[in-house]
């Protein structure tokens, strides 16, 4: 692999999950493949996006007290009060037909304004000893001022957490709210405790409390699907095609990664490296670690044993603006053919290049820079972090790796925070071909 990377290496802090959104949903291109229109065709597969859990896990819920307005007329009045006494709550209606979402129950000391904080006035009501009793329900509770106090359950942590009625009433009337707008008596209930990013996050949401939701259209166009339209899926079928023909033919891993890769310039179309496992000859030689190495090595670089069709000329790539130790490089592959290991895989006839998305700056600073990585099996962990800081885009797979897979099956390492690099992934491309082929290779594995 290279020894280094140039300085103009990009990259991305962008959330994952964001990281689509300029121009994937609608393409508009000059290349005629992109923009004519494709006969629709019914498949046995399409791509699942794999998301963070912030898109696809349930929104968690938090104890608020809602007041009741005396008179709707002073709507307005309420809402103008209670947002600038108690600012927060961005991604929800504050107002509910009578009902005016205040503040939460369980707030950390130093959050209260004048009141100050002990076991009288955490437990003088009942009522919020019954509602912690029966672990907030979601079912709202009438909370009167003045009631007894709850039993001795409440335990150390709810007492530093939990304000009674009277002490969120004294505090907001502190901050200038004006408490006799609101009925005598307080409900307590659960509500969305962030933002609602994804329709169906936001369609449960709403059945609790109404919410200021906006859907991202890139976000939507990835969980339906509609991000690939047709001519893109019949190529991204014929790109698996090839990478299921070359773990069939040499790929030899193990338990804990096992199948093939290939790397394609999504410009161009073109099929740059292809490689099936073969750890039997290295430890290291996982099928994306040697498709990587390939790609370093189309591009003066490379630490393995790298092989190249014989129609690829030597001077097919070219150094500019301080060759391969500094600034950027233009690769012209419009004559060549994919760089492959092991040498069985030299006649794998692979799908004529056209381009998969618009025309942009070919310029490629480092390795896999905007690359998709076609790959049969969930990638392992060594494979994943090779793909992140080889800046791949793009990575779609055949079938789950339940036991050592990380990009959705162990973990979700391309969601993790603090990553330098962010790729999208998308699984069930041809699952029932690379399902059958990774049951077919099974007995090559190296024990």
């Amino acid at each position: 692999m290279t020894s280094r990377e140039p300085k103009s290496a990009k990259t991305n802090n962008d959330d994952q999950d964001h990281h689509h959104q300029h121009h994937q949903h609608r393409y508009k291109s000059s290349s005629s493949s992109l923009t004519s229109p494709t006969k629709k065709r019914n498949r046995s597969w399409r791509p699942q996006a794999v998301l963070g859990l912030s898109l696809t896990e349930e929104i968690p819920l938090e104890t608020v007290y809602v007041g009741i307005l005396k008179d709707k007329r002073t709507t307005s009045k309420a809402i103008k009060q209670i947002s600038s006494s108690s600012p927060g709550f961005g991604h929800l209606k504050r107002c509910n037909g009578f009902r005016l979402l205040l503040e939460p129950v369980h707030v950390k000391p130093s959050q209260l304004h004048h009141t100050t904080l002990n076991v009288k006035n955490l437990t003088e009501t009942h009522s919020i000893g019954k509602v912690l009793e029966n672990k907030f329900k979601n079912q709202p509770e009438t909370v009167t001022k003045d009631a007894e106090k709850p039993p001795s359950s409440i335990t150390e942590e709810n007492r530093n957490t939990t304000r009674s009625p009277t002490v969120m009433r004294n505090d907001l009337q502190s901050k200038g709210f004006d408490v006799s707008l609101l009925e005598e008596n307080f409900e307590i209930i659960k509500v969305p405790a962030r933002a609602a990013r994804t329709r169906r996050q936001a369609e449960v949401c709403s059945k609790i409390w109404p919410l200021n939701f906006h859907p991202d259209p890139g976000t939507e166009a990835i969980i339906s699907g509609e991000i690939f339209n047709d001519y893109q899926l019949s190529r991204m079928e014929l790109l698996m095609l090839a990478a299921i023909e070359a773990a069939r033919r040499s790929s030899v891993g193990n338990t804990d990664c096992a199948g093939s890769a290939l790397i394609v310039d999504p410009l161009t179309g073109e099929s740059v490296a292809l490689a099936a496992a073969r750890i039997n000859e290295h430890p290291l030689w996982h099928a994306a670690m040697l498709a990587i190495d390939l790609v370093a090595k189309s591009q003066g670089g490379g630490a393995w044993i790298g092989r190249k069709s014989s129609s690829i000329a030597e001077d097919s790539v070219r150094e500019e603006d301080g060759g391969a130790t500094g600034g950027k490089r233009k690769f012209d592959r419009s004559a060549s053919t994919a760089y492959r290991y092991p040498p069985e895989l030299d006649d794998i006839k692979l799908p004529a290049a056209e381009p998969l998305q618009p025309e942009a700056d070919k310029t490629g600073p480092y390795l896999c820079t905007n690359y998709w990585i076609f790959m049969v099996r969930e990638p392992c962990a060594l494979c994943a972090m090779a793909l992140l800081h080889s800046r791949a885009a793009k990575i779609f797979y055949g079938v789950k790796a339940e036991g050592h897979g990380v990009l959705g099956s162990k973990a979700m390492l391309h969601t993790t925070n603090g990553l330098n690099h962010r790729y999208q992934v998308w699984s069930g491309i041809l699952e029932n071909e690379c399902r059958q082929v990774c049951a077919d290779i099974e007995k090559r594995s190296v024990k």
